[in-house]
């Protein structure tokens, strides 16, 4: 899930960079609907966690099923409603809006597991972490378009490299077990190599 919101919160940042790297300038219109999908993985990570670790190995597979079903008729909807001038923007809030749905009901149907299950610190970890690594690679960003004059693939990937680096870093000072065992893991690498 970690992932999930580290791309969400690297495509907040750096969608503009990544949509001209990638596509270049008649694309600059894609940058808002690149946004709305970082929000829409996340939401999707979330929902595939909750199904599979949660709702599946208690057996409740027709819950997951009930709500695929139920959120097709948002998605049915709110592509009619919002099919106007915005394009993709309104089929990204479209799909974001589809996710949530299916995501609450989800939640609603794993009300009665212990909320042991997800530990409320490893979550506020994980968003610590994660908005450190947005803010200091949104300066990092800053500084290589300002002072340095960097293209949109400069900044794009200097972005990723430093949101990641700074995700880690900031995840191991909160002593998050997974980014401990990554940072142990490159350590033995360094050391042997």
């Amino acid at each position: 899930m970690n992932i999930c919101l580290a791309v969400m919160c690297y495509l907040l940042v750096f969608a503009e960079p990544v949509v001209l790297f990638v596509s270049g300038e008649a694309f600059a219109g894609a940058v808002t609907p690149v946004r709305i999908i970082g929000a829409v993985s996340l939401m999707s990570c979330v929902s595939y966690f909750v199904a599979m670790c949660i709702l599946s190995p208690l057996g409740r597979e027709r819950q997951m099923a009930v709500s695929s079903i139920a959120a097709a008729p948002v998605s049915v909807a709110l592509n009619l409603l919002l099919g106007g001038p915005f394009g993709a923007v309104d089929a990204g809030v479209a799909l974001l809006a589809t996710e949530a749905t299916v995501l609450r009901i989800e939640l609603w149907c794993a009300r009665d597991v212990p909320s042991s299950f997800v530990c409320p610190r490893d979550l506020a970890c994980m968003v610590v972490s994660n908005a450190v690594a947005a803010a200091v690679s949104a300066g990092c960003a800053w500084l290589l378009a300002t002072a340095f004059s960097a293209g949109p693939g400069a900044i794009a990937i200097a972005g990723l490299l430093v949101c990641a680096a700074v995700d880690i870093a900031a995840a191991a000072a909160l002593r998050d077990d997974t980014a401990l065992m990554l940072v142990g893991k490159v350590r033995a690498v360094l050391r042997r190599g």
